[in-house]
Order: C-alpha cells, then sequence, then structure tokens
C-alpha cells in the first residue's frame, strides 16, 4: 500500500470516528432538521423520490439529494435519527479523504 493510500485512510478513519460517534446521541432538537428527516421519509413511504412533500403539501424550498439520501438510509436502515444523520455525515466523510488525497498528490 503506498504513502497516499495509508495517508488517505488515516483520515478516512479519524473523519468516521468524529463525523459518526454520536450521530443518534441527541434527537433532533433542531426545527429543521427534523422537518427534512420527515420529508424524507414521506418520500419513501409515498414512493414518490422526485417531488418531496410534507403532510401532502409540495417542498421545493432545498435541493432534493439530502432528501435522496436520508430516505435512502431510512429504506436501507429504518428510520431513526442516527440513520437521518447519515446523509450529512458520510459525503463530510468523502470530502475529508478527497481533501487528504489531494493535498498528497499536489503537496
Amino acid at each position: 500500500m503506498s504513502l497516499t493510500a495509508k495517508v488517505v485512510l488515516g483520515v478516512a478513519l479519524v473523519a468516521g470516528v468524529l463525523f459518526c460517534s454520536g450521530l443518534g446521541s441527541a434527537p433532533f432538537v433542531d426545527p429543521p432538521e427534523g422537518f427534512h428527516a420527515a420529508i424524507a421519509w414521506e418520500m419513501l413511504r409515498h414512493g414518490n423520490w422526485i417531488t418531496p412533500h410534507f403532510n401532502g403539501v409540495r417542498y421545493f424550498d432545498k435541493p432534493p439529494l439530502l432528501y435522496w439520501l436520508m430516505a435512502g438510509a431510512f429504506r436501507v436502515l429504518g428510520p431513526g435519527e442516527a440513520v437521518g444523520r447519515l446523509g450529512s455525515a458520510l459525503p463530510a466523510l468523502g470530502v475529508a479523504a478527497l481533501t487528504a488525497w489531494l493535498g498528497m498528490r499536489l503537496g
């Protein structure tokens, strides 16, 4: 394994611990966080992956990628606070690994 791969793997492991260690330790306290999880849950429940809804009202204020990630995680792992937060934590982990790789390549 090359030095670059070892560094990227190390950064990914540290970022994974930092980003994912407390995902389910607190309930949805911030109202928009629970609101977005409810939209993703309705997207999964109704099978409409194109138009996000909340209580039957179309919701186009945010791009749907967050809802798709959350609904996909709900489908695989079931609903919950930790699962709802995976849609934000896993891309952050990928960005940390990509930044480490880019830093090793350019540095």
